[in-house]
C-alpha cells in the first residue's frame, strides 16, 4: 500500500528520521537570505521558512496546526532561533504576504480564473 505522503494529496508523515529532516527540511543559504530579505522579526522569519519548506514538499500550504513539531524544531535549530518561538501568525495579512512571496520565489502561480481557461 502506498504511504499517505506519496499520494496525489500528500500530507506530513507522523514521524521523521534525522536524515529526512536534514535532506528535506533544512533551508539552504539562499532560502535563509530570502527569508531575511522578505520579512522582519524572528517569529515571521521562522514562519516563512517553515511554510517555504512545507510548500516545496507538499505542493500546497498546510494549516498551521498540521505542521509537526519535529519540522518546526528542526528549522528553528537551523536558523539558530529560540525553540520557544511557535508557529503563529498574529496578523493574517502577514501570512498572505508570505504565501505570495513564497510563490514568487519558487516561480509558482496560484490556480485562479486565468488557469481555468
Amino acid at each position: 500500500m502506498t504511504s499517505i505522503e506519496r499520494t496525489a494529496y500528500p500530507r506530513f508523515k507522523r514521524y521523521f528520521t534525522d536524515k529526512e529532516l536534514g535532506e528535506i527540511y533544512t533551508p539552504t543559504k539562499s532560502e535563509i537570505a530570502f527569508a531575511y530579505s522578505t520579512t522582519n522579526g524572528q517569529s515571521n522569519i521562522l514562519n516563512l521558512v517553515v511554510f517555504l519548506k512545507a510548500f516545496q514538499r507538499l505542493g500546497y500550504f498546510p494549516k498551521i496546526a498540521e505542521v509537526p513539531n519535529s519540522i518546526l524544531n528542526h528549522v528553528s535549530g537551523c536558523l539558530k532561533l529560540p525553540t520557544e518561538i511557535g508557529l503563529v501568525y498574529e496578523n493574517s495579512k502577514t501570512m498572505y504576504r508570505h504565501r505570495t512571496a513564497i510563490r514568487e520565489y519558487l516561480k509558482v502561480n496560484p490556480f485562479d480564473k486565468n488557469a481555468r481557461q
